[in-house]
């Protein structure tokens, strides 16, 4: 997580309470290519901070520490 900008990581915290497709984050939040912003979801999935969300594919959410 350390490679991720503060900025980006406030705006991903932010945004992501709710599933949000990766296009909108891509677009919206990262401001980058869809690829490389699912290189970035990939880092913070496997930092278990954020999930695909299991109401749909490409949709991301916040990890619920609520289990």
């Amino acid at each position: 997580m350390n490679d991720i900008p503060k900025t980006i990581m406030s705006k991903i915290e932010g945004k992501l309470r709710i599933p949000i497709h990766i296009n909108y984050i891509a677009s919206f939040i990262v401001k980058d290519s869809i690829e490389k912003t699912k290189v970035l979801l990939d880092k913070l999935i496997d930092d278990n901070i954020v999930i695909e969300s299991e109401n749909g594919k490409g949709y991301y959410v916040l990890k619920s520490n609520k289990k």
